[in-house]
């Protein structure tokens, strides 16, 4: 353990803090570097603990106002320091979690590779929960339901990659109710006439081009697609599908590398990925509508080009960029770029249009 990241341990738990140290982790100083000063400073410090048993295997040491424990079994651990438990973990969401008195917020995210659609248990009981979509700017009271086994569950869909804010309340809450929606089976491919037009970036914006089969910007005909790192426009028209549906999901398909989605000129929400979906009512459609993707990929291509003319951007003092692999190593032994293709860029697709039902 670094000795700044030990010695912050340390200044916590004599706030009164109860820190917990999961696995036993070792107290050591990494590096050689200056190692007996180091080494004499953690001596000093872990002088300050005296280690007592508090049972299953728990070791604690207090430190000030507060105390550290210590032990390889995490439910022991948890349950000793009385903290809650969030069961929501085994389904592979990430969270934060702040109370605010009556009640407390949730920032959840779905780092996973599969969809969430389904019930999530939250610790403890609540009456209500509201869940807000900070990209699409929708929310609603959540479906939720109680058992004295489970306590309280919140229905969640989320996309991987995608992420709510849930904000429970001790009090029943009314208002408008959260929308759940199901794909009915059918799709549409929007299909036509896309137009691109660079809007932003370097070191030159291409020109615009039309295509009616999306493909990698870096595929278009000359060299200033291939170095571009921006933001392209893609624009197309379409007709409403002639389905009556509740809703219509917009799925991108492929994206290199973030979105942002007009439609008809309203912003509809920025997508991060690893999915880029995102729901229009069919109150949002009209006969005939625009639909607007600003998409930006990474800085790879434009580094690239720097690499290849020697164009100077690595400007640091005293700071080296050692490549990690062979191919990766430039004349002067360092990392360079100038040996790597076009990375994939844009809309690729296809875009569809599938029809949802409300749950």
């Amino acid at each position: 353990m670094p000795l700044s990241t030990f010695s912050k341990i340390l200044e916590m738990a004599e706030g009164g803090a109860q820190i917990i140290v999961y696995k036993n982790m070792p107290f050591d100083v990494p590096g050689l570097a200056n190692l007996d000063v180091y080494n004499k400073a953690m001596k000093g410090m872990l002088t300050q603990l005296t280690w007592t048993s508090a049972g299953n295997d728990i070791k604690k040491a207090t430190v000030g106002k507060g105390s550290i424990l210590m032990g390889d079994n995490l439910d022991h651990l948890l349950a000793f320091a009385k903290t809650r438990r969030e069961p929501m973990v085994e389904s592979g969401l990430q969270f934060t979690r702040r109370n605010y008195g009556t009640g407390n917020y949730y920032f959840v995210a779905n780092k996973g590779v599969k969809k969430i659609d389904g019930w999530i248990t939250l610790s403890g009981n609540t009456a209500s929960v509201i869940q807000f979509n900070p990209m699409t700017k929708t929310s609603g009271v959540a479906r939720i339901q109680r058992s004295p086994a489970e306590g309280t569950q919140v229905y969640l869909q989320l996309e991987p990659g995608e992420s709510c804010i849930l904000q429970t309340s001790a009090t029943a809450i009314k208002g408008n109710l959260y929308a759940y929606y199901k794909p009915t089976g059918k799709a549409v491919e929007i299909k036509g006439e896309w137009t691109i037009s660079f809007t932003d970036g370097g070191p030159e914006l291409p020109e615009t081009v039309k295509q009616t089969t999306l493909s990698s910007w870096t595929d278009l005909d000359g060299q200033a697609v291939k170095r571009f790192s921006g933001t392209a426009k893609y624009s197309i028209s379409f007709a409403k599908p002639g389905d009556a549906t509740q809703a219509w999901q917009l799925d991108l398909g492929k994206v290199y590398e973030t979105a942002e989605v007009y439609l008809n000129g309203t912003k509809l929400t920025t997508l991060l990925g690893p999915d880029f979906k995102a729901i229009i009512p069919t109150t949002l459609l009209k006969a005939n509508n625009t639909l607007e993707v600003n998409v930006s990929n990474l800085m790879a291509n434009r580094i690239s080009d720097m690499d290849k003319h020697k164009i100077p951007y690595r400007i640091f003092y005293n700071t080296n960029f050692p490549a990690r692999f062979r191919d990766n190593r430039g004349e002067d032994g360092l990392f360079s770029a100038a040996k790597w293709d076009p990375k994939p860029s844009g809309l690729v697709g296809p875009v569809k249009l599938v029809a949802m039902e409300k749950e």
